[in-house]
Parts: C-alpha cells; structure tokens; sequence
C-alpha cells in the first residue's frame, strides 16, 4: 500500500515535471509510469489532465513564439531604417514646379475653351443673321410677288 501511494506521488510529480509525453519522462522511470498510468483508474485521469495541460501550452506557446517573432522582426525593421533619427529637409523646387505646370495647363485649357466657344457663337450668329436674311428675302419676294 505505501509502495503504491509513493508511486502515485512519483507518478504525479513526473506528470507535473516532464507533462503527459512519455518520451520526456525519465528512462528509468518511463516502464514503471506507464504501468501504473495502465492499471490506476486515477493515474490514467491525471494523465490525461496533463494531455490537456499539454495541449493548451503549446497553443499559448506558438502564440508567444509568434508575437515574439513580429517584434523582433519590426525591431530589425526600424534599425535599419533608422526613422528615429532627424530627416534633412527635402529642397521644394520639385513640388512647386509641378504646381506651376498644373496652373499653367489649367490656364491653358480655359484660354482654349474660351477661344472655341466664342468661334462656335460666331458662327452661330452668322448662322442665325443669314436665316434671318433669308427670311426677309423670301418674305419680300412673297408681299412683291
């Protein structure tokens, strides 16, 4: 009975060292842990306690490992690029020269739609001048005729 009750002991201090995979417990031991994990109802209910305690580590394990990989990963990233540091001032000739060639096209545009539009109304007065012509001419040849 003594024998037993320190094995259990035994059994559940290597389950809380070494978790639920036998390939971790030790040699000497492993034969004996799984004999006793085999035949004891409770032993096979710690076991499988120890599984699941397995199971939820490597979960939260794959997460720190990934967390811990992006900040890594970003530390390497502003090291080297070095965005703590001071940037000079870029000159803004770049900048204002390609708003003045926006003004200038825009001026541009508008002078030539200005210039169409008022050849279109000329030619639309000419038009509307020569009906109205045409139609004095047929309205006196009607009265004369």
């Amino acid at each position: 009975m003594r024998n037993e009750v320190m094995a259990a002991r035994r059994f559940r201090d290597i389950l809380e060292a070494y978790g639920a995979n036998s390939a971790r417990w030790p040699d000497g031991e492993r034969q004996d842990a799984q004999a006793l994990a085999g035949s004891n109802p409770e032993a096979a209910q710690w076991l499988a306690d120890a599984k699941a305690l397995d199971d939820m580590l490597s979960v939260v394990d794959e997460v720190a490992v990934t967390e811990r990989l992006h900040f890594q990963t970003v530390a390497k990233m502003i090291a080297a690029n070095d965005v703590t540091g001071i940037m000079p001032a870029r000159p803004r000739r770049q900048a204002v020269f390609w708003a003045g060639a926006g003004l200038a096209a825009c001026l541009a545009g508008a002078v030539l739609g200005i210039n169409v539009s008022l050849r279109s109304l000329d030619e639309l007065r000419a038009q509307t001048v020569l009906e109205q012509a045409q139609m004095i001419e047929l309205g006196d040849e009607m009265e004369n005729g």
